[in-house]
């Protein structure tokens, strides 16, 4: 497999995910449900991983402040409240366009390299 094709793959699981979090995190504000929270994590945790085994240290990053929070509502050191869900929200949102972003630069620098 290519390194377009792992950015391609990372880019589609990452969409998935994302998703996920946005409707999960809406749930949560409504049912407080800990399963929820541990999904959430999970999904965060894994656009985290998936980020930086295609080198988007920026994408892992950010997705790493979130798995923080997440961690902390998991823990008990937060709850859930209208803040935290903007948070979540808003980060969701920053990775919809950061991603599309990147995968765009690494498709032009790698098209610059071969025209070379």
């Amino acid at each position: 497999m290519s390194d377009n094709e792992f950015v391609a793959l990372f880019q589609q699981e990452a969409e998935g995910r994302l998703t996920a979090l946005s409707e999960n995190v809406l749930r949560l504000e409504s049912s407080g449900d800990p399963e929820l929270v541990q999904q959430l994590f999970r999904d965060a945790h894994s656009i985290k991983g998936a980020a930086a085994m295609v080198g988007f240290g920026d994408v892992s990053r950010v997705a790493h402040g979130l798995e923080d929070i997440l961690d902390q509502l998991r823990a008990g050191k937060r709850s859930v409240e209208p803040a935290l869900v903007d948070v979540v929200l808003r980060t969701v949102d920053e990775l919809r366009v950061l991603i599309p972003l990147l995968v765009e630069g690494g498709a032009k620098a790698e098209a610059a390299a071969r025209a070379e």
